[in-house]
């Protein structure tokens, strides 16, 4: 996903999913956004693949990469990561998993004394938000 409104992206990115050694495109999602659009493309891959996001046209955006993955999918240089959609609304709160035993039967206090489970929607290393540089 990157920063345009839903149903209205005039920046068209790509993604492709390339093998190990970065010499192949195993997978790609090349959606067209001509302004209609929703900024968002989607495709497949294991945990082996290269992630590369390309700019067809348009503007540089904010890009937030995510991957739906089980404990062995991982980005080898994921930022802090951060929320998108509905839970980063004003007045809208989300929650994250987190394993029980690493705070009971303390308080919870967060940070990386409880970090958030691999299957959470912003496990660790399971996002990375960049800016495009043009």
């Amino acid at each position: 996903m990157w920063s345009d409104p839903i149903g209205g992206s005039g920046n068209d990115y790509d993604l492709f999913v390339l093998d190990s050694t970065g010499t192949s495109v195993t997978n790609s999602s090349t959606n067209f956004q001509n302004g209609n659009q929703d900024p968002y493309e989607m495709c497949t891959g294991h945990a082996s693949n290269q992630v590369v996001v390309v700019k067809a046209s348009g503007a540089a955006r904010f890009l937030h990469v995510q991957l739906l993955a089980n404990s062995a999918g991982r980005f080898s240089i994921p930022t802090a990561g951060g929320i998108r959609g509905h839970p980063a609304a004003k007045s809208v709160f989300a929650v994250s998993a987190t394993n029980v035993g690493n705070s009971y039967p303390n308080a919870f206090t967060g940070g990386t004394n409880n970090p958030v489970e691999f299957f959470a929607a912003d496990g660790p290393g399971a996002s990375s938000t960049i800016r495009t540089a043009r």
